[in-house]
């Protein structure tokens, strides 16, 4: 008899299903042991809030389980092709801060202290440089700015930012992730500018996503954010919106669930209703691992997909294997979609 209120025929239960037991490969599991399990996996990784979370999505799956126990995979007819590189790793995998004084780099000055993954910017800088920050695979940074901005960048990220901010505005330059918690100053408003577009804000929490050849896109979580494009269209969102730019240069709007632009920070891979061809470019910049392709075909399939940062490569091919139609293995440096 099928559980009350859970719909067997919803994908991303049958995605949940097939990732959690995924690595148990556990065909009637007991309810009770599969939550202890869950919640001794944690190791005090994630959040408490996090936790709560995962605890919950995991008893659903487990009532649900009783019912729907095997999902079958649709056999792959996709035509093989010469392998295609989706993703390359990059030759220094390392942080990197450096100084530019007149058009010259130079080495970050004593205003910018490092502290394991804390970026400290003096609030008494006696020098003005503008100051490039890039983030290594696998690590999260956070700056915090002279007026009390801080920033947690993704890794493969670059953040160009000054010592201190001399004129009417504050300004930034992003390629890659970041989270900005923007320090209240209407006299000075905060602008983050990108390769395709800028958001304006005046005290406001937000997500701004601009990796190289990916979509770029502004996710507003608190606050009043304007966001202009290279057009010059402006539009300005409210909390739970977001603006992007499409492939062909045009500037879109909508509500979003800003939780899968955030929760990156809490060490958690999350994804909802995205493109597999995104999540292995995402692996691949987080685990410092080339992506190859053969079965161009499935890279546009859509998925939910939910992961600990904090495991293995290895685990998280084994869970995307278990609820997509294609194949994921590791070769060396690299993991190859057949």
């Amino acid at each position: 008899m099928k559980p009350a209120n859970i719909n067997i025929n919803d994908a991303r239960l049958k995605a949940d299903i097939r990732r959690v037991f995924a690595s148990k490969r556990n065909v009637c599991p007991d309810v009770e042991d599969e939550l202890t399990s869950f919640w001794n996996g944690l190791n005090h990784r994630r959040s408490r809030t996090m936790a709560m979370r995962v605890a919950l999505a995991a008893i659903a799956v487990a009532a649900a389980i009783l019912a729907f126990v095997f999902i079958p995979n649709r056999s792959s007819q996709a035509v093989r092709h010469s392998n295609i590189a989706l993703f390359t790793t990059p030759a220094d995998n390392r942080l990197s801060i450096t100084g530019n004084v007149n058009g010259r780099k130079a080495m970050a000055m004593s205003d910018v202290t490092v502290k394991g993954n804390m970026i400290t910017v003096s609030d008494r800088a006696k020098t003005n440089l503008q100051n490039i920050v890039k983030t290594p695979s696998g690590e999260f940074y956070t700056v915090t700015l002279p007026d009390g901005t801080t920033v947690k960048l993704n890794a493969r990220s670059e953040f160009h930012f000054p010592t201190h901010f001399a004129s009417d505005v504050r300004e930034v330059y992003l390629k890659g992730e970041a989270y900005f918690n923007v320090h209240h100053d209407p006299a000075h408003p905060f602008i983050v500018k990108t390769d395709r577009l800028e958001a304006k804000a005046l005290g406001t929490s937000f997500n701004v996503r601009a990796y190289a050849s990916e979509r770029t896109s502004v996710t507003l979580v608190e606050g009043k954010l304007e966001v202009t494009c290279g057009q010059g269209k402006s539009v300005m969102l409210r909390p739970d919106e977001q603006a992007a730019m499409t492939a062909d240069g045009q500037m879109t709007t909508s509500s979003t669930d800003t939780y899968q632009y955030t929760e990156w920070q809490n060490g958690v891979f999350y994804f909802d209703d995205v493109p597999l061809s995104d999540i292995l470019k995402e692996l691949g910049r987080w685990y410092n691992v080339s992506v190859e392709v053969a079965d161009k075909a499935s890279l546009d399939e859509r998925l939910h997909f939910v992961a600990d940062r904090m495991s293995s490569v290895d685990e998280a091919i084994r869970n995307l294997n278990v609820i997509g139609h294609f194949t994921i293995v590791r070769k060396g440096n690299s993991i190859i979609l057949k």
